[in-house]
């Protein structure tokens, strides 16, 4: 994240750390976040990542990671 931007939540160190005002959806957004991490191998992370430049183009792997995060939020 940017400087200037305001953060709803985020995740580090195996916590959410969630806003009382956060939008609809964010629980979500970060839930994605967690699954991602803990729950996928440094090597399933990478087949993920792969294909997720397939559908959204040459972003850096922060930028794919938040286009998942985003799409499964309006899941």
């Amino acid at each position: 994240m940017s400087q200037g931007e305001e953060a709803w939540a985020n995740f580090s160190d195996a916590m959410v750390n969630l806003s009382q005002n956060a939008p609809k959806g964010t629980a979500r957004h970060e839930a994605f976040h967690v699954v991602f991490w803990l729950y996928n191998s440094e090597e399933q992370r990478a087949v993920l990542l792969k294909e997720a430049r397939e559908k959204y183009g040459n972003l850096t792997n922060l930028e794919l990671e938040e286009a998942l995060a985003d799409e499964f939020m309006d899941y």
